[in-house]
């Protein structure tokens, strides 16, 4: 599902996950949608009402990877989220490059491929200093071209995951390091859109219908 940002890389205005609003090429789960998901193509990319949802659904999997999973390292991460074999109808970006990819993720955080990128804190909330340049690398693999992730995109889903996990859980951790945590504090049920979809427009050097 990865669009390849090393040589002759999908234009960002040409990828199907833009048009999805789904920033991540995120598949759709098994069993039901993610929050915010409206529709998939035939590939099983997640169709999202707004983009907000696709790095909520993003920060979800990253916390299920790391708590649940145990995947902490940009190669561990990439080898479960863009395996090999899951890449564009076996066509000219198979098979994913999934050293390349977890390089770019390693690079960008300042970080060697097989170390921790310490996205979680010990509280289980997500370090936004390593999450901005994190979630910027892997949407700009996934849509390719010169895609740059809006800030308040990143910080919104961020916020809406967490938000929702403590709901869910009571908690921001899993199993026996769990403990009670305070909601995260929200003006609206997605801050600031206007101004986050006139970010994503810009990003991608032209008006997209969203």
């Amino acid at each position: 599902n990865t669009a390849e940002m090393w040589g002759q890389g999908q234009a960002a205005s040409d990828s199907a996950c833009v048009r999805l609003n789904n920033y991540f090429c995120i598949k759709t789960p098994y069993k039901e949608f993610w929050v915010g998901q409206v529709g998939r193509d035939s590939r099983e990319h997640a169709h999202f009402e707004h983009p907000v949802f696709s790095t909520r659904a993003f920060a979800r999997i990253m916390r299920s990877y790391h708590f649940k999973h145990g995947l902490q390292t940009p190669i561990d991460i990439i080898a479960r989220y863009a395996p090999s074999h899951d890449c564009a109808d076996g066509g000219s970006y198979c098979p994913n490059k999934v050293s390349r990819y977890a390089n770019s993720v390693a690079n960008a955080l300042g970080i060697e491929p097989h170390e921790p990128t310490r996205l979680f804190r010990s509280d289980g909330t997500i370090d936004l200093a390593i999450a901005i340049p994190m979630f910027r690398i892997f949407s700009k693999v996934e849509i390719g071209g010169k895609f740059v992730l809006p800030e308040a995109l990143i910080r919104e889903g961020i916020t809406l995951e967490q938000e929702a996990y403590i709901a869910e859980h009571d908690s921001l951790l899993l199993g026996p390091m769990a403990a009670r945590h305070i909601p995260l504090k929200r003006s609206g049920p997605i801050a600031n859109a206007g101004q986050i979809m006139s970010d994503i427009a810009n990003s991608l050097g032209e008006v997209v219908d969203f």
